[in-house]
Protein backbone atom coordinates (compact mmCIF):
# COMPACT_ATOMS: atom_id res chain seq x y z
CA UNK A 1 0.00 0.00 0.00
CA UNK A 2 1.34 3.42 -0.98
CA UNK A 3 1.46 6.30 1.49
CA UNK A 4 -0.87 9.17 0.76
CA UNK A 5 0.77 12.28 -0.68
CA UNK A 6 -0.68 15.57 -1.94
CA UNK A 7 -0.05 14.40 -5.52
CA UNK A 8 -1.71 11.02 -4.95
CA UNK A 9 -4.69 12.65 -3.24
CA UNK A 10 -5.35 14.72 -6.38
CA UNK A 11 -4.83 11.75 -8.67
CA UNK A 12 -1.68 13.30 -10.11
CA UNK A 13 0.82 10.65 -9.10
CA UNK A 14 1.45 8.26 -11.99
CA UNK A 15 3.19 4.93 -11.77
CA UNK A 16 5.38 4.11 -14.75
CA UNK A 17 6.16 6.37 -17.67
CA UNK A 18 3.95 9.31 -18.54
CA UNK A 19 3.61 10.44 -22.13
CA UNK A 20 3.47 14.05 -23.28
CA UNK A 21 -0.31 13.72 -23.64
CA UNK A 22 -0.52 12.76 -19.96
CA UNK A 23 1.27 15.94 -18.83
CA UNK A 24 -0.53 17.95 -16.20
CA UNK A 25 0.24 21.65 -16.08
CA UNK A 26 -0.06 23.75 -12.95
CA UNK A 27 -0.18 27.49 -12.33
CA UNK A 28 1.89 28.89 -9.47
CA UNK A 29 -1.21 28.97 -7.26
CA UNK A 30 -2.03 25.33 -8.05
CA UNK A 31 1.60 24.31 -7.47
CA UNK A 32 1.55 26.07 -4.10
CA UNK A 33 -1.71 24.43 -3.06
CA UNK A 34 -0.52 21.02 -4.21
CA UNK A 35 2.76 21.17 -2.31
CA UNK A 36 1.48 22.96 0.78
CA UNK A 37 3.71 26.01 0.38
CA UNK A 38 3.01 29.66 -0.40
CA UNK A 39 3.05 31.18 -3.88
CA UNK A 40 6.06 33.20 -2.75
CA UNK A 41 7.91 29.92 -2.14
CA UNK A 42 7.05 28.65 -5.64
CA UNK A 43 8.46 31.84 -7.18
CA UNK A 44 11.49 31.53 -4.89
CA UNK A 45 12.11 28.06 -6.35
CA UNK A 46 11.95 29.63 -9.83
CA UNK A 47 14.28 32.51 -8.90
CA UNK A 48 16.81 30.11 -7.35
CA UNK A 49 16.74 27.84 -10.40
CA UNK A 50 15.09 24.86 -8.67
CA UNK A 51 11.92 25.04 -10.79
CA UNK A 52 11.61 25.99 -14.44
CA UNK A 53 8.68 27.85 -15.99
CA UNK A 54 7.67 25.55 -18.84
CA UNK A 55 5.05 27.69 -20.56
CA UNK A 56 2.25 30.22 -20.34
CA UNK A 57 -1.50 29.70 -20.33
CA UNK A 58 -4.02 31.70 -22.36
CA UNK A 59 -4.02 34.43 -19.66
CA UNK A 60 -0.24 34.69 -19.57
CA UNK A 61 0.14 32.86 -16.24
CA UNK A 62 3.29 30.82 -15.83
CA UNK A 63 2.84 27.06 -16.07
CA UNK A 64 4.84 24.28 -14.46
CA UNK A 65 4.88 20.53 -15.09
CA UNK A 66 3.42 18.67 -12.13
CA UNK A 67 6.33 16.25 -12.06
CA UNK A 68 8.82 19.14 -11.91
CA UNK A 69 6.88 20.68 -9.03
CA UNK A 70 6.85 17.37 -7.15
CA UNK A 71 10.58 16.83 -7.67
CA UNK A 72 11.36 20.37 -6.54
CA UNK A 73 9.26 19.96 -3.41
CA UNK A 74 10.93 16.65 -2.59
CA UNK A 75 14.49 17.91 -3.06
CA UNK A 76 13.99 21.19 -1.20
CA UNK A 77 12.30 19.47 1.75
CA UNK A 78 15.06 16.84 1.82
CA UNK A 79 17.75 19.53 1.81
CA UNK A 80 15.96 21.41 4.58
CA UNK A 81 15.39 18.10 6.41
CA UNK A 82 11.70 18.89 6.73
CA UNK A 83 9.01 16.27 6.35
CA UNK A 84 5.42 16.94 5.35
CA UNK A 85 3.27 15.48 8.11
CA UNK A 86 -0.48 15.07 7.63
CA UNK A 87 -2.62 17.06 10.05
CA UNK A 88 -4.25 15.04 12.80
Amino acid sequence: MQASTPLADRGLLHVGRASVEDEIWLTAREAAELTGVSIVTVYSWVRRGHLKVEGLDHRGQKLFRHLSVARTELTTRAKAKRVLVPAA
